[in-house]
Formats: C-alpha cells, sequence, structure tokens
C-alpha cells in the first residue's frame, strides 16, 4: 500500500506539472483524458495479468540490486527537474525527462512484482502517457510548418479550381487582393495529435477485445 501510495503520488505530481501546458495550450487539451485512459488500459491489463515469475532466493537479491541501481538515480532525479520546473516550467524536456523517471520507477516495481512477464504486460499502459507530453520544439516546430505548407498548398490548388488565381509562397497564398496566410492553429497539428491518441487508444482496446475472446473461446472448448 504504501508503495502504491509513493507512486500515485509522483504520477499525481507529474500531471499537476503538465496540466499547465494541459490548459494553457488549446493543442494539448486532450492530455486531461489521457491520464485516465491510461488508468483504464491499465485496470484492463490487471484483469488478465500472467501469474508473477517465480524466482529462487539468488535471482530475488540480484534483481532487488538492479532495481536499487536503476531506481535510486531516477529517484533522486527527480529533486532537480521539480527545482527546475518551478522555476522553468516552460522548458519542455524537462517535463519528458520528469515522465521518464516516473514511469521507470513504476516499471522497476511492477518488474520487482512479477518480474519480465509483468513488465511487457504493462508497459503499453505506462508508455501511453508520453502521448500528454508537450513536443518539444526542435520536433514540434518543423512538423507544425510542413503541415501549415500543406494546407496552404491544398487550399491554393482548390482556389485556382474555382478559377481564381493564385500564388503559393510557403504558407502564404497571394491573390489579386492580398495575401491569405494558414497560421499554426489552422495546420492540423491538434487534429494529428488527437487521432494519434484515440488510434493508440483504439488499437489498445481492440487488441484486448480479441485476446479475451481468444481466451473465452479456449475456456468453453475445454
Amino acid at each position: 500500500m504504501l508503495s502504491f501510495l509513493f507512486l500515485a503520488s509522483l504520477w499525481f505530481i507529474l500531471c499537476k506539472h503538465l496540466s499547465g501546458e494541459w490548459s494553457v495550450n488549446e493543442q494539448y487539451n486532450y492530455g486531461w483524458f489521457v491520464p485516465f485512459f491510461a488508468l483504464y488500459l491499465f485496470w484492463l491489463r490487471w484483469q488478465d495479468r500472467p501469474a508473477p515469475e517465480v524466482r529462487s532466493q539468488k535471482l530475488e537479491v540480484r534483481s532487488r540490486l538492479v532495481a536499487a541501481i536503476i531506481g535510486v538515480p531516477a529517484l533522486l532525479l527527480l529533486l532537480p527537474i521539480r527545482l527546475f520546473e518551478i522555476g522553468t516550467p516552460e522548458w519542455r524536456p524537462l517535463g519528458w525527462i520528469h515522465t521518464a523517471s516516473v514511469a521507470t520507477l513504476t516499471l522497476l516495481y511492477i518488474w520487482s512484482a512479477g518480474g519480465k512477464q509483468w513488465i511487457r504486460h504493462f508497459a503499453f499502459p505506462i508508455a501511453f502517457f508520453f502521448v500528454a507530453v508537450p513536443w518539444v520544439t526542435p520536433i514540434e516546430v518543423p512538423i507544425i510548418q510542413g503541415l501549415m505548407r500543406v494546407v496552404a498548398a491544398v487550399a491554393a490548388e482548390t482556389v485556382t479550381l474555382f478559377g481564381i488565381p493564385t500564388q503559393l509562397e510557403g504558407n502564404l497564398i497571394r491573390v489579386t487582393s492580398g495575401l491569405v496566410g494558414v497560421n499554426e492553429a489552422c495546420s492540423g497539428v491538434r487534429s494529428l495529435q488527437t487521432a494519434l491518441m484515440i488510434g493508440l487508444l483504439f488499437g489498445e482496446l481492440k487488441r484486448l477485445s480479441i485476446w479475451h475472446r481468444f481466451v473465452l473461446a479456449i475456456a468453453v472448448s475445454e
């Protein structure tokens, strides 16, 4: 119970930090739903979890040593991360480091409780949370700019089909009456990120549905 409360507090602090971006930036408003979806997926995986790994005493000692070697640095890393997050909450790489540290500690606890099979089984619900972490600028900006140019090109071709002469200049469309620009809000990046989250969610739900039907068919045949 203490371990569960400790991990729950770590995830709560992480969500509280990321909620600032979820609230301010409309591009990441969907992040409010991700923790609940991840928790639901974890609960579904818990229903058909494999049996815990049986370890010898020697292997148990080795496992605890490995968990300490990985877990202690990940835990100690959270303190300076929180200090930097308070000072520079808009610096996005901190969110990724923070999420990776909390996910590592959670996977280590799962591994210590059930072994490698449990890590493989519960890895997706934990990794699913990363879709709610804001993208770092070197990745986000080129994607947004590329989408803006694509939208501008499609709009220019569509307007040309209606007999209106246009000239495409990056994400700007020059017409006879002036310039029309495609900004970030019209780039489609919000739809792309939301679709990615929904696609992963329904893909996992579909996999679980197929797996449950398979297990039920085996049980009926027996």
